[in-house]
């Protein structure tokens, strides 16, 4: 019995979940909105929720000053 892959979602590509172009976006939207872990961590493709919570806040007390400047 083979175990077929399922289909690759479009959007966020899965190999850096902590790639500062999924964070960037993310930091903006937990500020903004009332966007959970689960959520981001679903769809931007970033591991675990809790560690989604570690990586955005790390983030967002040191920003990439480029990134955060297209977010305003």
């Amino acid at each position: 019995m083979s175990h077929a892959k399922p289909p690759r979602r479009k959007g966020f590509p899965s190999e850096d979940q902590s790639a500062d172009s999924k964070l960037a976006p993310a930091a903006a939207l937990k500020a903004r909105t009332t966007v959970t872990n689960r959520w981001l961590a679903k769809t931007l493709r970033m591991g675990n929720p809790r560690e989604v919570n570690r990586k955005v806040g790390t983030w967002s007390r040191q920003p990439d000053p480029a990134l955060q400047k297209k977010l305003r």
